[in-house]
Formats: C-alpha cells, sequence, structure tokens
C-alpha cells in the first residue's frame, strides 16, 4: 500500500486492510510510508509488528532526502519531521521488526550530494546494520508532469532517468 502515505489513516482504515490481507486473507503485505507519523508515534509500530508478527509484513520506509533541508524543499513539509522518518526505522526495529527483512529504507537520492547521502547512511546504520545493507535507492523518474511539478517549486533533481532516452553515462 502506498501514495498520499497511508499511514494518516492507519488507526481508522490501513490497519484494518492490514489486518485483513495479512491475517485473514494470509497475503504479504507491503507499507509503503514516510515514515513520518510512525517516527512521531510508535504506537503505530507497535501495532504494525503485532499484525507482522501473524503472518508476512514489511514496511518500505522511504526518506525524503539525504538531509532536513532536501527534505523540506521535496515535500514542501517543515524540516523538522525529517528526524521522524529515522525515528521510524528505530521504532519499527525496536517494536519487533525484522531489519532488513520486514523493515527497510529507501532514499530519495536525486537531490543530494554524494557526502550527504552517506552521512544519512551512516545514521541508519547506527539504528541496525542491516538496515543499512538494504537501502533502497530511489531517483526521480523526469516525466513532463514531475518536470512541471518540480519546476513549479523550483528545484531539479542532480540525477534522474528520463523516459524514452537512453541511460545516464553515470549509470553505465
Amino acid at each position: 500500500m502506498s501514495g498520499g502515505e497511508p499511514t494518516i489513516g492507519w488507526w481508522s482504515h490501513t490497519r484494518h486492510v492490514a489486518k485483513l490481507l495479512v491475517r485473514d486473507y494470509r497475503l504479504h503485505f507491503i507499507l509503503e510510508t514516510n515514515g513520518v507519523l510512525i517516527g512521531l508515534d510508535e504506537r503505530i509500530a507497535e501495532d504494525i509488528a503485532d499484525i507482522a508478527s501473524e503472518g508476512s509484513l514489511e514496511v518500505r520506509v522511504s526518506i525524503k532526502g539525504a538531509t532536513p533541508e532536501t527534505f523540506e524543499r521535496i515535500t514542501l513539509v517543515d524540516r523538522r519531521y525529517w528526524e521522524a522518518q529515522l525515528e521510524a526505522l528505530e521504532n519499527l526495529v525496536k517494536a519487533g521488526l525484522k531489519p532488513g527483512d520486514e523493515v527497510y529504507p529507501a532514499i530519495v537520492m536525486s537531490f543530494d550530494r554524494e557526502e550527504d547521502i552517506r552521512q544519512l547512511i551512516k545514521r541508519i546504520a547506527a539504528i541496525h546494520p542491516a538496515l543499512a545493507q538494504n537501502i533502497d535507492p530511489e531517483l526521480v523518474i523526469l516525466y513532463p508532469h514531475v518536470r512541471r511539478r518540480l519546476e513549479k517549486i523550483g528545484i531539479m533533481p542532480r540525477k534522474y532517468f528520463k523516459p524514452g532516452e537512453p541511460l545516464p553515462e553515470w549509470m553505465i
């Protein structure tokens, strides 16, 4: 479950869907989240771990940028919430999810310097080494509508894919 930040409706909707799919239908459930609400409320992490204990569930925490400043530029949300994404990883591991298996980070890497990304990975490794070994890199796909949105807010990615064009040289 992804898009529109599914944890916004955790207590009213998303947890019921997760329970139904994991417990009743015995399906594998993947929750993709920016992690902010899980970082701010460890009860959500504990509830997720409870559901995971009865079946197959994983949480992909998509960290929006390697720095608080990038987070704010990408999301238009106050930079103070960037740290909550890392706290989500901590809360999920503390609640009992297996790092690198049931919980793992993704990092939007298109906008930051390599040094900032390395520093973030060190922070993630300090939470648990298996998290840093199972990072899912995210790069912007520069579709026309994505380009327009980014231009509107005044940012452009350093690294990206462009549909219909050969892979960038840095990828080969």
